[in-house]
């Protein structure tokens, strides 16, 4: 929070932004991340939409993947100050964001079929069967060949970020399990809808 009103406050937004001690990492994560999505048969462009569950005040990662692909990214946040604050930054930042959802990612209600991705923090949700609820409830808003990025850690990194068995979760497939071995924190698990769920 601290850092979003920052940036939004400044006379050269873009410029503080740039100072943030992050941004290369969130910059770096998101390229891997849309080479992660390209190789498993999803490539996003200006014509594709994304969703962030867990998106938070400072919502880089939703910045970055529309800054790479063009994608626009809708922001699902269960603070609702969290999303006041990233209007006001996508605003200074001249950042066509899409819609600002205040709801818990287990709770949100996100159009059938609506999105190409959706990502879930590595913050949203503590444990498997928090993470499982999340993906229970957004898993309709997934179009045909739509792809769930679910961040997680892994090794020492579980120590910032909450860890999972990729393969624990239900009613998806995972297709990419990607740890990285250096300053990157975040592990990545890419997933398609399992085969039951593919009619919806």
């Amino acid at each position: 929070m601290y850092w979003s009103r920052r940036i939004a406050s400044s006379v050269r937004p873009q410029q503080e932004l740039e100072k943030f001690w992050y941004i290369d990492n969130y910059r770096e994560l998101v390229r891997r991340e849309v080479g992660l999505l390209g190789g498993s048969g999803l490539s996003l462009t200006g014509s594709s939409r994304a969703a962030m569950i867990g998106s938070g005040p400072l919502p880089l990662t939703a910045w970055c993947l529309w800054h790479q692909t063009g994608a626009m990214v809708d922001l699902v946040d269960v603070a609702p100050a969290a999303l006041v604050q990233s209007r006001e930054l996508a605003r200074v930042i001249a950042w066509p964001v899409g819609e600002c959802i205040a709801a818990d990612g287990a709770a949100v209600n996100l159009a059938a079929n609506a999105y190409d991705a959706i990502y879930v923090a590595g913050l949203a949700g503590d444990s498997v069967k928090v993470k499982q609820q999340i993906i229970d409830n957004i898993l309709p808003a997934l179009r045909p060949g739509g792809r769930l990025i679910v961040r997680g850690a892994h090794g020492a990194k579980m120590l910032l970020y909450p860890a999972f068995a990729p393969d624990s979760l239900r009613r998806v497939q995972l297709l990419v399990e990607y740890n990285p071995d250096d300053e990157i924190i975040n592990s990545v698990y890419v997933y398609k809808k399992g085969q039951n769920e593919q009619k919806d």
